[in-house]
């Protein structure tokens, strides 16, 4: 089993254990508004995707569901190689961007910036394996929009509903 197995399946037990934390109301409250403006740019780069690229289809699933645990405890585990932007320490909870191949966690004001990519570009955002194929997938986990390139050894929820998984 390799170091990102091991990291994957540890996450997967996490997920199934948490509960929900009992947060002060503001708190909850400036979370939800962080996540409906993050719902808001995945809509609008979902409504991008869809117009250079119609082949691409819009999944709007559960991640309750055995893909969104799954692909939820891959983010986590790579989640443990990100970089974050110190904007995101201050202040309240804001909408955050994830671009995998950066493995950065960014806010609004620096997703426009150019980093180096970390992950080769013919290798899987997610696991790191080598792939010919890859699916674009963007993913919104509360406040966070996580953007990668899936090669066919990980899950996204496009091509589950599609039924090429």
């Amino acid at each position: 089993m390799t170091p990102f197995d091991e990291r994957v399946e540890h996450a997967r037990r996490l997920i199934r254990r948490t509960s929900r934390p009992v947060l002060p109301v503001a708190y909850v409250d400036q979370l939800g508004a962080a996540s409906c403006e993050a719902r808001g740019c995945l809509d609008r780069i979902g409504d991008i995707w869809e117009t250079f690229q119609p082949s691409l289809r819009r999944y709007e699933g559960d991640c309750d569901s055995v893909v969104g645990v799954e692909l939820a405890a891959r983010i986590l585990a790579v989640y443990a190689e990100a970089t974050l932007c110190p904007h995101l320490r201050r202040g309240g909870p804001q909408p955050a961007f994830y671009r995998l191949e950066t493995r950065r966690l960014t806010c609004r004001r620096c997703y426009g910036q150019r980093f180096r990519r970390v992950v080769a570009v013919d290798r899987c955002d997610l696991c790191q394996q080598p792939a010919d194929t890859f699916t674009e997938f963007g993913v919104q986990l509360g406040p966070m929009l996580v953007l990668g390139n899936a090669g066919g050894c990980c899950p996204t929820p496009a091509a589950t509903a599609a039924g090429d998984r």
